[in-house]
C-alpha cells in the first residue's frame, strides 16, 4: 500500500515538473504585452465633444426657463465630462501614445482589419452626429412652438 502511494506522489512530481518546464517555455517565447491606446487622431476627439457641446446647446436652449431641467443638464454634463476624462486618463496610463497612424497617412489597424481616414470617422462619429443632430431638432421645434 506504501508503495502505490509513493508512486502515485512521484506521477504527481513528475506532472508539476512538466507543467514548470512549459509555463517558463511559454515565457520566454511570449511576446511583450503592446497597448497603444484609441490611438484615433485629436481631430476626431475635437469633432466628438463638438457634437455633445451642440447636442447640450440645444438641450438648454429648449429648457432655458426651467431650473429643476438645468439641473438635470449640469448632472448630465457632469457625467460627459467624467466619462470622457477617465477615458483618457485609463488610454493614457500605456505611456505617452506615438501618434495616430491616420496622421501619418496609415490605416489604423483594428481587430477585423485595416480601416482607412474615412471609415474611421464615419464609424466613431455616427452616434455623435446623431445625437447632435437630435438636440438641435428638438431645440427647433421647442422653439418653433413656443
Amino acid at each position: 500500500m506504501y508503495d502505490l502511494r509513493q508512486e502515485r506522489l512521484d506521477e504527481i512530481h513528475e506532472a508539476e515538473e512538466h507543467v514548470l518546464h512549459l509555463a517558463e517555455a511559454v515565457q520566454e517565447t511570449a511576446a511583450p504585452i503592446v497597448q497603444p491606446g484609441f490611438q484615433l487622431p485629436m481631430s476626431i476627439w475635437a469633432l466628438m465633444i463638438g457634437c455633445y457641446v451642440l447636442f447640450f446647446a440645444g438641450m438648454i436652449a429648449l429648457v432655458a426657463g426651467n431650473g429643476f431641467s438645468l439641473f438635470m443638464l449640469a448632472i448630465s454634463i457632469f457625467y460627459l465630462v467624467v466619462f470622457f476624462s477617465t477615458g483618457s486618463i485609463l488610454a493614457n496610463l500605456a505611456g505617452t501614445p506615438g501618434g495616430s497612424p491616420l496622421d501619418r497617412g496609415e490605416a489604423l489597424p483594428t481587430w477585423c482589419g485595416p480601416m482607412k481616414r474615412g471609415s474611421v470617422y464615419g464609424q466613431v462619429l455616427i452616434v455623435p452626429a446623431g445625437i447632435a443632430l437630435f438636440g438641435v431638432a428638438v431645440a427647433v421645434i421647442g422653439i418653433a412652438t413656443s
